[in-house]
């Protein structure tokens, strides 16, 4: 990481990036009983039509990336991910340069932060499950608001 590029890559996570806390229901089976809970995923990612961007970040930051369509009949597109080893490193250097996705960069930020604990059936981590679930609502309907106006025309 080269703290030159640190800029250039958050305006890319601003406007051709995700940042995301998602939560969904997870089953697990154990001792023959079937256990239902709650569990989130960070997810921080750019995506680009342009391979070479691709590598670009690859070169400075680590991580990887693959392809990926959205649409039948559309442009191949590839989607990076920063390497989770260094993700707490790389949204720090990013926050300094981020507008648009400032808000979801500190709340991944503090998950990051409430550590490594994997939540589970009895596995007393009920509070974090709950602080891992509020930061995944509060992300996500930061990522449901409307753009930002600017103060230039519209032509």
């Amino acid at each position: 990481m080269h703290p030159r590029n640190d800029g250039y890559t958050a305006a890319m996570i601003d406007g051709e990036g995700c940042i995301s806390i998602a939560s969904y229901l997870q089953k697990v089976m154990k001792a023959g009983k079937e256990y239902r809970y709650t569990n989130t995923q960070l997810a921080i990612s750019i995506f680009q039509t342009d391979e070479r961007l691709m590598k670009w970040l690859q070169h400075h930051y680590g991580g990887t990336y693959i392809p990926r369509k959205l649409e039948v009949g559309k442009r191949q597109g590839w989607s990076w991910v920063p390497a989770k080893k260094t993700l707490e490193l790389f949204v720090l250097r990013m926050l300094p340069y981020m507008l648009l996705k400032r808000e979801q960069a500190l709340l991944a930020l503090e998950y990051i932060r409430l550590g490594k604990a994997k939540p589970g059936p009895n596995n007393g981590s009920a509070d974090l499950q709950k602080k891992r679930q509020d930061l995944a609502v509060r992300c996500s309907n930061l990522n449901q608001r409307v753009s930002p106006t600017t103060n230039t025309s519209n032509v």
